[in-house]
């Protein structure tokens, strides 16, 4: 493996330690207002990071296309988790409780058009 990626591949599998250690913290203190969605949205970061570390290892197109698939739903998922944080931090999820839903399926909607890119070139 060379130097250069090589300084690619370290700073994500920091990163992926780091996310992974506040994971288990937050799940620690799952009692917390908006801990459960903070920590889901830390397993995803370190998901996401150790995807991308896989994926710049990989040597394959095949290899490469599973990391990137699974990177992209980790990817997908840190925004809605990030606001459903703030909204259960805050206290104000009950204001908004009918269009949580849609936190979800706009993520999915987004992974299903990234694993079926090859048909359609949207990405």
């Amino acid at each position: 493996m060379s130097l250069q990626l090589l300084s690619y591949i370290l700073p994500s599998f920091l990163t992926a330690i780091i996310s992974f250690t506040v994971a288990v913290s937050t799940w620690r203190r799952r009692q917390a207002p908006g801990a459960f969605y903070f920590g889901a949205m830390m397993a995803c970061v370190c998901i996401w990071t150790l995807s991308h570390a896989f994926d710049i290892m990989s040597a394959g197109s095949l290899v490469k296309d599973f990391w990137k698939n699974v990177a992209h739903l980790c990817i997908a998922s840190v925004p809605p988790l990030w606001l459903l944080f703030a909204l259960y931090f805050t206290e104000r999820a009950a204001q908004y409780q009918r269009y949580l839903i849609f936190l979800v399926v706009l993520p999915l909607i987004f992974w299903v058009l990234n694993i079926t890119n090859p048909w359609h070139l949207l990405f």
